[in-house]
């Protein structure tokens, strides 16, 4: 799915670059598309995000953002 999505690391880079105050992970975990696990995405964000400006909803989850 590269050509049209980011892998964690790519996204939380683009946070970074972008000096975004929040970011949400999104449409992980919704659908198993690709070869890795269906949880790998949601692992790995964790393993790479910093602080809590990232945020990781499950599905269903809502977050209310001023």
């Amino acid at each position: 799915m590269s050509p049209v999505h980011m892998n964690p690391a790519q996204a939380v880079r683009a946070h970074e670059i972008l000096g975004a105050k929040i970011s949400i992970a999104i449409h992980h975990g919704t659908f198993r598309l690709a070869d890795d696990g269906i949880d790998t995405p949601k692992k790995q964000f964790l393993a790479c995000r910093q602080g809590d400006s990232f945020l990781i909803l499950k599905n269903g989850e809502f977050a209310d953002i001023p």
